[in-house]
């Protein structure tokens, strides 16, 4: 404690008013009594460029009886998360390309950290984590470009379609000169200009059954899986293969005016399947639909799905946030097992299910899990 280098981080603000002094940061606002000026004099030596000691030393012949109180004064402000620690700031793998490139992101990160912990470890963690995006449509064509502005350089992404005229209302990757290319293609052209340093797969394949997931999503440590065809089956198949490879995944889509998607953590949530008993309990009118996926091919399939970029946007925004939770764990993940739904009328996100583990899951339950 007595060799750190407390800083008032950039956000941090504060200011004397009469015999108080006030701290605002991230929206947040306290203040700490101060009636001989103690706590503002303190504060202007919490610049980095002196340790604890030091700053003990320089206060104690203006403020004899305060000077031990030091300590004190930095755990109340981290509590806060108003410090940070320059010995732990200057300590990183990342190269100085990728400290400037995601400077914002670790300051963002820093506003969660304590003194003792480190604002790059988040942005560590996201450069080298491998992540198998499932889909390069409307949302996949958003969410791998921000994945990359996150900072993610290992992706893999699948998708087996060309590029239509009316792919180009949502689905940003595509320009009209690339009507009639292989998304794939196209997508890796526009997302290695983006990062050029990043290590990124492109797969032209057509998802056709549970086996082909699990071939695919092999070696990554996080699936998010936006593709949609075909509708009956995909998410079965996206659970039971990432379940059984034990990689956590967000699966998510837009569904007329609601947008909505989930997370599951194999072995620790509740999965897809068990989320299917929960409503077939208390939903049975929806479980019948829910469950219909005997037939090999429905009508369903070939319907164009209504969908506007800015809800597909939002929706790309709800759900990598969820992913950044879980990655970086600067926050707690808040769709684990729990489909959360933006409503586009009322512009309100609300957990709409929730459910359990069911030890008794044909894909996730106890007896299999421990095989």
């Amino acid at each position: 404690m007595l060799n750190n280098r407390p800083r008032l981080k950039a956000t941090t603000q504060y200011q004397k008013i009469d015999n108080n002094v006030y701290f605002s940061s991230a929206g947040e606002s306290f203040k700490l009594n101060d009636p001989n000026g103690f706590v503002s004099s303190a504060c202007n030596l919490f610049n980095g460029n002196y340790s604890v000691t030091d700053i003990q030393e320089r206060l104690m012949n203006k403020y004899p009886m305060n000077a031990q109180y030091i300590s004190k004064l930095i755990e109340s402000l981290d509590e806060h998360n108003l410090l940070d620690n320059t010995i732990n700031t200057q300590q990183t793998v990342l190269e100085t390309h990728d400290i400037t490139r995601w400077s914002r992101n670790t300051e963002f990160f820093n506003s969660y950290c304590k003194m003792q912990d480190n604002k790059f470890k988040p942005q560590e963690k996201l450069k080298q984590i491998k992540v198998t995006l499932l889909g390069l449509g409307g949302l996949g064509s958003h969410i791998l470009y921000d994945l990359v502005a996150l900072g993610v350089h290992n992706i893999k992404a699948i998708d087996y379609d060309c590029i239509e005229l009316s792919n180009l209302n949502r689905q940003i990757l595509y320009g009209h000169n690339d009507i009639g290319r292989k998304k794939t293609e196209v997508a890796k052209e526009r997302i290695s200009q983006f990062l050029p340093t990043g290590n990124f797969e492109f797969i032209d394949k057509k998802i056709t059954a549970e086996s082909d997931i699990y071939d695919l999503i092999k070696g990554s440590d996080f699936v998010i899986a936006v593709a949609d065809q075909p509708r009956l089956h995909m998410q079965n198949w996206v659970n039971s293969a990432c379940i059984k490879a034990n990689i956590p995944f967000i699966t998510g889509g837009v569904s007329n005016r609601k947008a909505m998607y989930c997370s599951i953590i194999p072995h620790q949530t509740g999965c897809i399947e068990c989320w299917k008993k929960h409503i077939q309990l208390n939903q049975p009118i929806s479980a019948t639909i829910v469950n219909n996926t005997n037939a090999e091919y429905s009508p369903y399939d070939d319907a164009p799905a209504p969908a506007v970029v800015t809800f597909v946007s939002v929706l790309t925004g709800l759900m990598l946030t969820e992913f950044l939770k879980i990655v970086t764990e600067i926050s707690n993940p808040q769709a684990l097992a729990k489909l959360w739904t933006f409503d586009f009328d009322s512009a309100t996100v609300n957990n709409t299910e929730q459910w359990g583990r069911d030890s008794d899951c044909a894909i996730c339950g106890t007896n299999i899990a421990t095989k």
